[in-house]
């Protein structure tokens, strides 16, 4: 990926919520990586791992407790940056992020609780058009048809109800609603888990076709290896708020690294006799609580080949080999680049 243009920096973000005096939960751990234009970049792992909160902070949905999502999209120029120097999305005042709001959206898990039971399809997606953009009712009405056309849909939608749609159909109207201001960035949080298979390989077949037509970059939290594997560019792995590795997706299915990565994708159902040949690691136990994360790896409590320093030294992220980084004590003797 080294010949694309970056466009977000994502530099030691944290995220924690205050339970009470005592107690934190530690959902984002000084987590770093790049999102680069143009490429589907994907996030694996079990729940409650913080997917989903990174995506929220990335956005600014959640405020980051400390770290920086530096983004070069075309809200830096806006703002009177350059796109090279970018802008931290965490130092900005909410005027500013209302500026940066244009460039990044987000579709959610369940299309019917994004979307209000008492607001019809069409002023659901103008909506957005009204608060972006200059344009008059008569134009955003045109708009909004094309958009629905756009994303499968036909115009009569318009008028139509969210009680009256299918999933799909409800999940078709989120995409249109997020691409309607022209973003350059879109969070998709397990926008897919709720769908049929069907109907879930139609959506991502939507998904890249609009990402091709429109030069759309996507931020694709799931937890189904599979999907992932056939859709994104590269994949991240999450473990209690902790990278534990990331790779191409070819890469990271091909040549896994991390003890957690290797019993992730052993869990994914195979059929026939594909991958018999090599023995699987079975995860067992529970994710720690992030209240109380265990000392040094994340993951040793659950790790077979947990070593000795795994329990109290926290392992560095590097760079084992191009574009593949990985947190573990297995690597160290490797070279030690960090992100």
């Amino acid at each position: 990926m080294s010949d694309k243009k970056i466009l977000f920096e994502i530099r030691d973000l944290c995220k924690s919520f205050k339970l009470s005096k005592k107690r934190t939960l530690k959902a984002v751990n000084n987590v770093s990586f790049d999102i680069y234009e143009g490429e589907k970049f994907g996030v694996v792992g079990e729940s409650g791992c913080g997917k989903s909160t990174l995506g929220r902070v990335i956005l600014q949905l959640y405020e980051a407790s400390s770290g920086k999502v530096i983004y070069h999209g075309p809200a830096a120029e806006r703002l009177n940056k350059s796109r090279e120097e970018g802008i931290d999305l965490c130092s900005l005042s909410k005027r500013e992020m209302r500026e940066v709001r244009k460039d990044i959206q987000m579709i959610f898990q369940d299309p019917a609780a994004s979307l209000d039971p008492r607001e019809t399809v069409g002023d659901a997606i103008s909506e957005a058009l009204r608060l972006n953009t200059r344009l008059d009712a008569k134009a955003r009405r045109e708009t909004t048809e094309n958009l629905l056309q756009t994303v499968g849909l036909k115009a009569e939608h318009y008028n139509s109800y969210p009680n009256s749609l299918s999933g799909g159909q409800k999940q078709r109207v989120g995409i249109a609603r997020a691409i309607a201001v022209d973003p350059s960035f879109i969070v998709l949080d397990e926008a897919v888990s709720a769908l049929d298979v069907s109907v879930k390989a139609q959506i991502l077949k939507l998904l890249n076709q609009i990402s091709e037509n429109r030069d759309l970059t996507y931020f694709f939290i799931t937890h189904d290896l599979g999907v992932a594997k056939h859709f994104c560019d590269r994949i991240m792995v999450l473990y209690l708020g902790n990278v534990c590795e990331l790779a191409p997706a070819k890469e990271l299915f091909k040549n896994r690294l991390h003890p957690y990565t290797e019993s992730l994708l052993d869990a994914v159902p195979r059929l026939g006799l594909a991958g018999r040949n090599r023995e699987r690691e079975e995860l067992e136990g529970e994710v720690p609580s992030p209240i109380d994360p265990p000392k040094g790896c994340p993951f040793h409590t659950r790790c077979k080949k947990c070593m000795e320093i795994c329990k109290n030294e926290k392992p560095a992220y590097k760079e084992v080999s191009e574009g593949h980084f990985v947190a573990c004590h297995l690597y160290d003797d490797m070279n030690n680049n960090k992100i």
